[in-house]
């Protein structure tokens, strides 16, 4: 390998590994896609249980811990501050406190079985704090993707600076400093791409028996991935053409192929019972497969509109966002990161080419695997009555991302001067960028909105449905009270949701802060003239210093006949703001736990 490509490789290591770990530290629990449904199948493994559920549907043998203290359960999405975290690095797992659960991380053994050795050390033989678990079992997905990244970039005959490029990636690097199938699924798909690149590139044009043992071995690792990974096989049909195989390794290769068909297909059987016995209202797999046969046109319809308007949402996703999706990273990346991509191109300095029949069918087989991702989401994850196919996440797109780029790898004979320098720089700004936003979103009150224009507004509502709200309107008779405690400084607004507002200008309220001595800190008059039709109504005030931690009720009160028709104020029908809650004319029993309210902070004041 050339010195320049030496350096490039320990780079690109050193910052997947520096970043990954302060993600996986400034990270919450739970916080990542499914880390808490996988934590649990590496629990059950750690029971030397390897069918998922297998165990957790004879008894409740999961810890309560993990699920209480996961992210993931807060409806608020709360901010971690230092207390908070000095908190859950005292939590233990409590062995007489376990639940009933079922894992929805039901995967091929492999993919969890270090974490299932490190979990028992850590977990039930040390009794680690929760949170040091936690980072132990992403600390160790982190170095299973950096190994695979650093086998890839070893075996790579071209395109190595593009490919840094895209395992540096933030979708990358955020899963695979996560408990999750992805630093598996990334770093297997990049190797087996790399190496097929690398046996095209064989100066012989033949294939040794090690070169035939290593490809029968990720041959069979593609198959303990997910399903859809097992249609990456098709590139092996590049082979025959471009090297001199005998029938003996043509066979040998054919066979591997079907053991690793067998153990996708096999494994997916295995686990079947989670998908065919779905729970969701409408989602039938065996009905969609048997409809994707007798009406295909009635598939690809759905292909292309979602293609059509999902596009946007899948390439921010391809690129980078966390928390389930609920944190996207600033907009400028989505811009930056794509561009970055394309200029990767042009900074190849090896002198290998791949044919234009090699580049185009490499491209083909890119695209056949997201096509093939579309399927199988319409058969599993789409309502029978859809006009669209749901469920598909850019993530699930970006390891096949060398592939489809490397199609591409001819533009490098246009080659321009510094545009290596240029696009690492940009990436570390990239990344850089990345783990400041999601330690301003976890941990810093307003902190998502700092790259926004966007105004801050508390709290952020995880189970949102406008169809599941109720109403109450202000009148003479009736007051409208929200007690809560603010957890941001500098208030300045109070938002409400509007269901229904007559417009009529007779119509008038007051809008009221009272601190917790019930003394009016703040006031706004309006009247339905100047109140929106529905949706969010805004109600602007003079900032109020200190208002961190501090309990206020927000009174909404009117002189309106109460058979008029007046404005309907938004309530949740269930608990969704748990630092507040609903009185009517100074009750709290009877009624919805909650006005749909947020409030509003000075951004940069915290």
């Amino acid at each position: 390998m050339p010195k320049i490509e030496n350096r490039w490789t320990w780079f690109v290591i050193a910052v997947i590994f520096l970043t990954g770990t302060f993600l996986l530290i400034i990270t919450p629990m739970g916080a990542n896609y499914d880390e808490e449904t996988h934590v649990a199948r590496i629990w059950e493994m750690s029971l030397g249980h390897i069918i998922p559920n297998s165990l957790y549907h004879k008894t409740d043998i999961f810890p309560a811990i993990f699920f209480d203290s996961s992210f993931r359960r807060n409806v608020n999405l709360p901010v971690i501050n230092l207390n908070s975290w000095k908190e859950q690095a005292g939590l233990h797992i409590d062995f007489n406190n376990y639940m009933r659960y079922t894992t929805r991380g039901v995967y091929f053994p492999t993919i969890y079985a270090v974490q299932a050795v490190l979990i028992g050390i850590t977990g039930r033989l040390f009794d680690f704090p929760v949170l040091y678990i936690y980072y132990v079992l992403r600390f160790s997905y982190l170095l299973i993707y950096c190994v695979f990244v650093y086998l890839t970039l070893r075996v790579l005959p071209t395109g190595r600076h593009l490919f840094g490029i895209i395992a540096m990636a933030p979708v990358a690097i955020i899963q695979s400093a996560a408990i999750s199938a992805d630093a598996f699924v990334f770093g297997v798909t990049f190797l087996f791409t790399g190496w097929i690149l690398h046996l095209l590139a064989e100066p012989s044009k033949t294939l040794s028996r090690k070169q035939l043992i290593i490809t029968c071995i990720l041959i069979l690792a593609i198959g303990t991935l997910k399903p859809n990974c097992v249609f990456l096989l098709v590139l092996l049909f590049i082979l025959p053409r471009s090297l001199h195989l005998t029938r003996g390794q043509k066979w040998t290769i054919f066979l591997s192929v079907l053991a690793s068909v067998a153990i996708s297909a096999g494994w997916s059987v295995v686990t079947s019972q989670f998908f065919l016995a779905r729970e969701d209202a409408g989602k039938d797999p065996m009905g969609q497969f048997s409809l994707l046969l007798k009406e295909p046109v009635q598939f690809l319809n759905l292909y292309f509109t979602s293609i059509k308007t999902g596009w946007w949402a899948l390439m921010i996703q391809s690129i980078g966002i966390a928390g389930y999706g609920y944190f996207v990273l600033p907009k400028f990346i989505y811009f930056l990161y794509p561009t970055v991509l394309v200029l990767s191109l042009f900074s190849d300095t090896s002198e290998i080419k791949l044919s234009w029949r090699q580049s185009l069918y490499i491209v083909a087989v890119a695209l056949l695997n997201v096509f093939m991702i579309y399927v199988i989401f319409y058969i599993i994850e789409t309502e029978v009555w859809a006009e669209e196919i749901k469920g598909i996440q850019g993530r699930y797109i970006s390891p096949f991302f060398l592939l489809f780029f490397s199609g591409f790898l001819f533009l490098s004979r246009y080659k321009f001067k510094g545009i290596r320098y240029i696009t690492a720089c940009a990436t570390l700004i990239i990344l850089i960028t990345t783990v400041a936003s999601l330690y301003l979103d976890y941990h810093v009150p307003c902190g998502r909105f700092w790259f926004t224009k966007e105004q801050c507004t508390m709290p952020r509502y995880k189970n949102w449905d406008e169809i599941s709200f109720t109403s109450y309107s202000p009148s003479a008779a009736t007051k409208i009270e929200e007690v809560m405690t603010t957890r941001c400084d500098n208030m300045n607004s109070v938002r409400l949701w509007v269901i229904s507002n007559p417009l009529d200008e007779s119509t008038t309220y007051n809008v009221s802060l009272l601190d917790d001595n019930q003394q009016v800190v703040r006031s706004v008059a309006s009247n339905s003239r100047t109140t929106v039709e529905s949706g969010w109504m805004t109600y602007p005030f003079e900032a109020i210093n200190g208002s961190l931690g501090k309990q206020y009720t927000i009174s909404v009160t009117s002189d309106a006949d109460p058979i008029a028709a007046g404005i309907k104020f938004g309530a949740f029908s269930k608990n969704e703001f748990v630092d507040g809650y609903l009185q009517i004319n100074g009750t709290s029993g009877g009624y919805a736990p909650d006005l749909v309210i947020q409030y509003g902070c000075e951004k940069f004041g915290q």
